[in-house]
């Protein structure tokens, strides 16, 4: 029994301080960056990243009830309005809008919901220095 709840919350502080560490460093990104990296179209859009290589989802929401607008990244996936489920190496290889729909075909990518979601995602880290 204390080994599975030992598992249990292990897993849970890895989903937590990988979460954490991404939004720091997401936002630090946009706030530094010198390219308009404006997160209004994504207002309250959330995209989740289900990672081969992760025990766990990977949710990103755009959140302006902070000025300015923030990325929160979290290990939920309750509402999302699109996910992407796929590996880190294909991961790499999303460095531009129009690479979403040619890695589906490939069957690299597995994506559900809005992919206009996933191409502003996607446009947003293409334009971050």
């Amino acid at each position: 029994m204390t080994t599975a709840f030992s598992k249990m919350t292990s897993g849970l502080m890895v989903s937590q301080v990988l979460a954490s560490t991404l939004e720091v460093v997401i936002n630090k990104a946009l706030a530094l960056s010198s390219t308009d990296s404006s997160l209004e179209k994504l207002t309250q859009k959330t995209l989740t990243l289900m990672l081969e290589e992760l025990g766990f989802p990977l949710s990103f929401t755009v959140c302006n009830v902070v000025t300015p607008s923030q990325i929160i990244v979290t290990a939920l996936t309750e509402r999302t309005d699109c996910t992407i489920s796929t590996s880190l190496s294909t991961l790499r290889e999303l460095k531009a809008e129009q690479q979403i729909t040619e890695l589906i075909k490939q069957n690299k990518l597995d994506l559900t919901g809005d992919i206009k979601v996933a191409q502003q995602f996607a446009g947003l880290a293409e334009n971050i220095d």
